[in-house]
Order: C-alpha cells, then structure tokens, then sequence
C-alpha cells in the first residue's frame, strides 16, 4: 500500500502495485481481471463508493504486466475529475481500493493507496460550504473564535481543475456560522465545493509590528531634491520647508524656473518677461528697471489694458518721450491704412490739411460728404455712395468673403452663359462636352442591332439616330466607325 500523504487539490495519482505466486512470494506473477470498474475510492471512512468511475484510467493500456514487467501493475486516479460532484475536497481522507482480482487462481481485494487533499503547509484544509459573494462565504470546516483567521493568506482552488487557484486574505471571520470575509475576490470566480487551503498570516498584525497605511513613510524621514534612488523630484505641487518666515537661506538661481507659480517679488527683475497671464493683484513700491526689449506685444494678453488698469492722468506730457506724439500719428495713420500720394485732387495735401481731413472724417463716423478726390487710399468699413471705378487688377480673389457671390449677386443670364461656357469645351479632337456625352450615353444605354454580323449599329436612347455606326471582323474588333452627334 502507498500512503501519498497530503496532495494538492486536482492532482493526478499514478499507483502501482505487484503481485505474486501464492505458494512463492518471491516469484511474481502477472493477473487478470482488472478494469477501471475494479477501482473503488472510500471517503473519510465512510462505506458509500465514489458513485462514478471516471477519471480512473489503467497504465499501459490494461494496467497489466508494466512494460511487459511480470508482477507489475498500475492505474491512475485524476482528482480534478468532478463527475461525483463533490466528493474529492480539501481536508478529507481517502483510501483506494482494489477489489476484485485474480492472482494465481485466488481472487484477491487490496488497499492499493491512501491520501489527503490539501496543501501540506496550510493550518486548514477545507471546502467553500455556501457562496454570498466572491468575497463572503462559509467555511464546510473552521474554528469557533471570532476573527480567528483574520490577516491569514488563503488558496482557493478550483474543484475541478488540476492548476486554477488564486490566493486572497482574510478580513473577517465569524466563528459561529464559519463565515470569512475576503479583501479582494481572487482571479478566478470561485463556487460552491472549490478547496480552500489557509496559511499563517504573514503580516504586520501578527508579528505585533505597527501597520503603514498608504502614502506613510513614517516621521524621521530625511529627502533630498534629485531624481537618484532615495531623492525627490517634483514636477508640480507645494513643498514647505520650515515657518513660512523661515526662507531666508533659500535663493533662485539664474537657472531657475518659477513655472506656473504665485508669489510675492521684492526687489528688481532683470531679463525678459514671458508673459503675464492671470489678473495680477498690484505692484506697490518702485519697480527698479526692466532690461531692454524685457516687455514686447506679446507680454499682454488680449485686452490686458483697459480704462480701468490705467489711472487717470497716468501718462501725461512728462511720460512721454519727446518725439511720442509723432510717433502715435505715424502709427494712426498706418494703421488707417491710407496712402495719398501728392495729387492736385487733393486740394491742399499738406500736413495740416491731412490731419483735419483724418480728424474730421473721425469725428463724423466718416460720413462727410466730402470726397478725396482720385488720391490713391485704402479704406477700411464700409464705403458708401458712387465708387467711380476700380484700376486694373484692383479687385483680387482675396477682395471677396465667403458666398460673396450668389444668384441674386449675377446677372439675370451669367447661369446661361456659365453653362454653354461649360458646354463647348473640346473634349477630344472636334468633338466638345456635349456631343462626347451624346456618344456615351448612347455606348452605355441604346439599342444594338447587328451585333452577329460585319455592322453594328448603336441607337440614341431617343430611338431616333444611329448614334454609332461600327464596321467589326469576326471577333468584334471595329475596323471602321462612323458617329452621328446631332
């Protein structure tokens, strides 16, 4: 007899045995009669067989004479078979019995194994009893105590399967009902009669050690900035180091980069400013200097100034350089976009004269009925009255907005003339769009006569023309063709 001792859940027997002469015990000899139906498994010492006997199985094809070995027999018994639902679980004790054989005319029943189901290290070897949930179930076996298993690692394994298991730890446990209560569910989903194998814990709770919740590294932990093993880097938040007082050791470099922060500046900026975004509180005290070239265009955001950014009288005559004045009526009248060229049109094209005639179209929303004559301008708005005329090339494609020009914005007959415009393009030799058309439609649609003889003929879809009048050889290829495009 062999005694397998403990083996895991789903696990594959092979059993060997010997036989031999009744009146010799030293001489082997072979038998007969063996078959699966021979096998025979008792649980717990219980007298009730497995009621099925599939997933025996005989070695060697009859499981007799091993390898033409005399003497030497052997069959297998796979516990991952479940046909008897339930009959192999963890915890339980099993023998294999052999009952009956023939040996040397005598027939002969043996105990030809024993074993049990489990993992040899675990405290608890048993089944899943009832299911709640993936994370709640009862024990078919457990202690009487409350929270007993709790902070224990257990191993499911699935009934029937030689390797499906998964492994999860115990939160609760309910002596009284044998209830466990899991952190997670495992990988696979477990059911009712799967093995449950449960190990010591291994944890802080057990060894009376302080437990660390998430994100706590402890109180006497020093950092140090860097991106090495041990060092911090920090790519945004907040750090404080020491009272808020305490910040007089700590400096910025030339190479240091403020980033996206908010904070308080004494002292000068040097250098150029990137920009400004946000509303900024106010600037109290003297702002030293700004370097060259350190506020451009792009350091305002659209809209940055308005009335109320600037007090009143804010810059006045002394704020301004010398030559400002000239400088804001050169850029006004840029930006007006008006080019006048000396032209006696223009009356009296003085400074004078162009300033009043800037200031007084300004002032009358640039309805003045007065006129410019023909100097040459740029406008911009709208332009009201009679416009003259264009020079050449003075209307663009670019002159034009989107859907600009529509039905209403053509004469009564453009559609028309767009049309035959369209129409008379030459599409190949003499023939245009129209009579190649013609050709196509009555190639793809008309009627055909002829086509078993040396002519086909190819009528308009009208009935009404030979439209296409072809001369073919024996095979269809056309020698000669004559089209009709009226």
């Amino acid at each position: 007899m062999i005694d397998f001792g403990t083996v895991r859940p789903g696990t594959t027997l092979y059993v060997p045995f010997a036989t031999y002469d009744s009146n010799d015990p030293t001489a082997s000899v072979t038998l007969t009669g063996l078959a699966t139906t021979d096998i025979e498994i008792y649980k717990d010492g219980g007298t009730t067989q497995r009621a099925s006997d599939s997933g025996y199985a005989l070695l060697d094809t009859d499981g007799i004479d091993f390898d033409a070995v005399t003497g030497i027999h052997g069959f297998s018994v796979n516990l991952a078979d479940n046909t008897t639902a339930g009959f192999y679980s963890a915890g339980s004790q099993y023998w294999i019995v052999v009952s009956s054989i023939t040996v040397d005319t005598g027939t002969i029943n043996f105990i030809a194994a024993t074993f049990r189901i489990g993992y040899e290290d675990a405290i608890l070897n048993t089944s899943i009893a009832t299911l709640a949930s993936q994370t709640s179930f009862t024990l078919t076996a457990g202690p009487a105590e409350d929270s007993a298993l709790v902070g224990c690692v257990c191993c499911i394994h699935d009934a029937a399967s030689a390797v499906q298991c998964g492994f999860a730890v115990i939160s609760a446990y309910t002596g009284s009902t044998r209830t466990v209560m899991l952190t997670a569910g495992t990988t696979f989903t477990v059911a009712v009669g799967d093995n449950i194998s449960i190990f010591y814990p291994a944890n802080a709770r057990w060894f009376g050690a302080t437990a660390q919740t998430g994100r706590d590294i402890g109180a006497s932990v020093l950092l140090s900035p860097g991106t090495g093993t041990g060092q911090v880097s920090l790519s945004s938040g907040t750090v404080t180091a020491g009272t808020v007082s305490d910040k007089t050791g700590y400096a910025l470099t030339a190479t240091t980069g403020l980033g996206n922060q908010t904070a308080n500046i004494t002292g000068n900026l040097s250098g150029s400013v990137g920009s400004v975004t946000g509303a900024v509180g106010s600037v109290t005290g003297t702002v030293g200097s700004v370097g060259s070239g350190g506020i451009t265009s792009a350091s305002f955001a659209t809209g940055a100034i308005t009335a109320t950014a600037i007090a009143a009288d804010a810059i006045g005559a002394s704020e301004l350089a010398a030559d400002a004045a000239t400088e804001i009526g050169t850029a006004v009248w840029t930006t007006a976009s008006r080019t006048l060229t000396a032209n006696t049109n223009l009356n009296d094209p003085t400074s004078a004269a162009i300033a009043d005639a800037v200031w007084d179209e300004a002032r009358s929303g640039h309805t003045s009925a007065g006129s410019f004559g023909e100097g040459a301008a740029s406008v911009q708005g709208n332009v009201t009255g009679s416009v003259g005329s264009v020079g050449t090339g003075g209307i663009t494609a670019a002159s034009f907005g989107a859907g600009a020009v529509n039905a209403t914005a053509l004469a009564a007959d453009a559609g028309t003339e767009i049309a035959n415009a369209v129409a008379a393009i030459t599409v190949e030799g003499s023939l245009d769009l129209i009579e190649a058309l013609k050709l196509v439609l009555a190639a793809s649609a008309g009627k055909v006569s002829g086509a078993d003889g040396s002519t086909v003929t190819i009528r308009d879809t009208t009935d009404t023309y030979n439209r296409i009048v072809a001369t073919v050889d024996q095979y269809g290829n056309r020698n000669a063709v004559t089209y009709v495009t009226t």
